[in-house]
């Protein structure tokens, strides 16, 4: 074989060597990043179910703290009346005894009997912190709680808890007059104002809503202590939830929704009964 041809045949198998190479190196790269994609949405995930169960813990913890003030003071923290309050050194600015201004009566209000951003409402969450069994909320100092501004959540966190699944989910409370029960629900709030919660909206899947739901209760939205809802406002009765947006039905039998082109979507606010 003449030199020129060897010359010739090394070449080609030095080509093909190279495009052989260069198809392993693209296939190993291609593996790399499905496995950082892959790891990255594994982390994602667990970011999530984290945040889902430190917000059951916080519910959890409410429900303790609520107990524990109710043995130690035998009064409903926010409603506990007005000289009682006083002579604990609890917030009274204003608190009169009046409708929804530590009226003693067992059930959260406004001075409407309502669900605003005032009085029994913030006061609730503010003897918790007072009492020394929560941590979540800053300092509001010596504030007037029949009329609340809040321009932003900085502020808000002087007077409601964030919730651990973050964006812009707080906890409230209310009172229903007419079943005598007390609520705890979670939603998109962004201010206060007028006495009324600024932005208010869903903020919750209902995936994280499923889940939370799930730990607390019977993971059904619209039976047991925990209900879910759509409401776009706490200070009118919460509107329950309808079926396509976080329930799959109006029934008792609904299940949250679990079509997973939505469930990354927030459409779900959720209601805890307190005992």
């Amino acid at each position: 074989m003449a030199l020129e041809d060897k010359m010739t045949q090394q070449k080609l198998i030095h080509k093909k060597s190279l495009k052989a190479f260069t198809l392993v190196e693209l296939a190993i790269v291609l593996v790399i990043i499905g496995l950082i994609i892959g790891g990255v949405l594994a982390g994602q995930d667990l970011i999530r179910q984290a945040e889902i169960s430190a917000t059951v813990r916080q519910m959890q913890s409410f429900s303790t703290a609520t107990a524990t003030f109710r043995t130690k003071y035998n009064a409903f923290p926010g409603d506990m009346v007005y000289d009682l309050a006083a002579s604990f050194g609890f917030n009274t600015t204003n608190m009169n005894g009046a409708t929804g201004f530590r009226d003693g009566n067992y059930i959260l209000t406004d001075n409407t009997g309502g669900y605003g951003a005032q009085g029994e409402n913030l006061l609730f969450w503010r003897d918790l912190r007072d009492a020394q069994l929560i941590s979540e909320l800053t300092d509001a100092g010596a504030v007037d709680y029949s009329s609340i501004t809040a321009s932003n959540t900085t502020a808000l966190n002087s007077y409601l808890p964030a919730a651990k699944l973050g964006r812009n989910n707080y906890f409230i409370v209310y009172g229903d007059t007419v079943t005598g029960m007390n609520y705890i629900q979670i939603a998109r709030i962004l201010g206060i104002a007028g006495s009324s919660y600024t932005s208010f909206a869903v903020g919750i899947n209902s995936t994280q809503a499923y889940n939370i739901d799930l730990k607390l209760d019977d993971g059904r939205p619209n039976t047991g202590i925990v209900t879910a809802y759509i409401g776009t406002a706490p200070n009118n009765t919460p509107t329950t939830t309808s079926a396509g947006l976080c329930a799959s039905a109006t029934t008792n039998t609904a299940t949250y929704i679990s079509n997973i082109s939505d469930a990354g979507v927030p459409t779900c606010s959720l209601k805890i009964r307190m005992d």
